[in-house]
């Protein structure tokens, strides 16, 4: 029988080294979640942006659910990965984050 492995989340494995640094890292997000008048799609396709840059697999699959989840819609979420291509990214990490914007889209 096949065992399923969950990977843990990142703020787990941070809070296994200290719960004070994962709990003030959620405080600092919600101060900017609070600070301005994005409604929380946004915010999340802003954050799945910079994970494409950073070719940061765990944070951009984290946040694009969370995109899709409060109502991006697959297409936007596919336009604001594009929209890096030429600015700030190359075509290959367009290309896997396309991939993986795929795969959870498939699978929601």
């Amino acid at each position: 029988m096949a065992q399923v492995v969950t990977q843990r989340g990142s703020l787990e494995v941070v809070g296994d080294v200290s719960k004070k640094v994962a709990d003030s890292f959620v405080a600092l997000r919600g101060a900017i979640a609070e600070c301005g008048p994005l409604e929380p799609k946004y915010r999340e396709l802003i954050n799945v942006a910079g994970f494409v840059v950073e070719k940061n697999e765990r944070g951009f699959r984290t946040h694009c659910a969370r995109a899709l989840q409060a109502g991006a819609t697959p297409e936007e979420v596919r336009q604001t990965i594009c929209l890096l291509l030429g600015a700030s990214a190359g075509a290959a990490p367009v290309a896997t984050a396309l991939e993986w914007a795929e795969e959870l889209i498939a699978n929601r």
